[in-house]
């Protein structure tokens, strides 16, 4: 710590220059010598008091916290596909607009400027509260360590998050017409996803181990290439039913009869589905088969909503079920209380006799009320 005397074009100036708590040089000008020697004494005072970090809290810039906030947070708590995409969003609009500022001069009116700015750039709505979101997160930890004392993103109104559009389930008669479009493995796979409830990265981490001749067990799933646990981090059971069982055990021959250990559908190399091959499968294989089959279908992921309508027409415990998908009781309510609506007061159906009765052609691809697909049926005590 020291004070030192400058001479500029315009007069001169005093430098007090310090070490902060990290090691790292700092300094601050003043105009009057009287208010460095005051400030340097404050240094002197702080730091033999331990609150040094106090003086310096907040200076460095937010692309220098973010590096921090990347190797002592984002990278022990985060999966890899989530910090794939926080690392979209800082590289792209958070640094490019904020990074240079200082810390602690990231107010409530800077952050309010550069999410008008996000808005006047045509950023949609869900992006843009994306985007708010993960910088709030960091300046909490900011808050946190110490580095700042209030989170200026909070008190920032982030736009509404669009309603999510509700689920359109795709009755047994539309998947078996994207099946039909595929190779063996591609309606293995659908048949998991549909009538198994399965996420599609839960599906390719699927072991034969995991399967037997009434149930799976969902311990793992896949992201990135990288094996890893269930979204909700707990493991579940779902049976199988009839029709995925006989497909189950017509690849399993196909595949040589492989080892407990060994991948259902493996990658390309044999190991874990890479992010783009599942990218690419996704854009090919399935959206073509999709299309052939006359069927509305974004995602595989939409396909585990077969599941779940399936079993609120069998009439199944709402509690059941959302055991067997993995989702909250409340939020299995939501997401399906148009279908359980359309539901009430209909006999009880028999979901593999549905499904059986799709395979065998009885059942052309219309709309059906709850379903997602009405559907004629050759049995009219059974309309699907």
């Amino acid at each position: 710590m020291s004070v030192s005397r400058v001479v500029r074009r315009d007069g001169h100036r005093y430098l007090v220059w310090w070490k902060d708590e990290r090691g790292r040089t700092r300094n601050k000008t003043f105009r009057r010598k009287a208010d460095a020697d005051a400030f340097d004494s404050k240094i002197k005072l702080a730091k033999s008091a331990g609150d040094l970090a106090e003086i310096t809290a907040g200076r460095e810039t937010l692309a220098e916290f973010v590096s921090e906030w990347r190797t002592l947070y984002a990278r022990q708590n985060l999966t890899p596909k989530t910090l794939l995409d926080y690392e979209r969003y800082l590289a792209n609009d958070i640094l490019p607009a904020l990074g240079h500022i200082q810390l602690r001069k990231v107010t409530p009116i800077v952050v309010q400027r550069f999410a008008a700015a996000l808005g006047d750039a045509n950023r949609g709505a869900s992006v843009r509260r994306k985007i708010l979101s993960l910088l709030q997160g960091i300046m909490e930890r900011a808050v946190e360590w110490q580095r700042i004392r209030l989170n200026p993103v909070k008190v920032v109104k982030k736009p509404t998050a669009p309603r999510s559009l509700m689920p359109v389930p795709i009755a047994p008669s539309g998947i078996e017409a994207i099946r039909r479009n595929m190779s063996m493995r591609d309606a293995v796979l659908v048949s998991v996803l549909a009538y198994a409830g399965l996420r599609p990265g839960e599906a390719l981490a699927l072991t034969w181990s995991d399967i037997d001749k009434r149930t799976l067990r969902i311990t793992k799933s896949i992201s990135l290439g990288e094996q890893k646990g269930t979204k909700t981090g707990k493991s579940r059971v779902v049976p199988v039913r009839q029709a995925l069982a006989v497909d189950l055990n017509k690849w399993k021959l196909k595949s040589g009869s492989p080892a407990g250990d060994q991948l259902v559908f493996p990658g390309h190399d044999g190991g874990p589905w890479k992010d783009h091959e599942y990218r690419n499968w996704r854009r090919r294989q399935f959206h073509d088969a999709v299309v052939a089959g006359g069927v509305t279908c974004r995602r595989p992921y939409e396909l585990r909503h077969s599941y779940a309508s399936l079993r609120f027409a069998e009439q199944v415990n709402p509690v059941v079920i959302a055991a067997e998908t993995g989702d909250t009781l409340e939020t299995l309510l939501r997401t399906y209380v148009h279908v359980i609506a359309e539901l009430a007061g209909s006999s009880v159906w028999d979901g593999d006799q549905l499904i059986s009765d799709a395979r065998s052609g009885h059942i052309p691809v219309t709309w059906k009320p709850g379903m997602g697909q009405k559907v004629a049926s050759s049995k009219a005590e059974n309309p699907a």
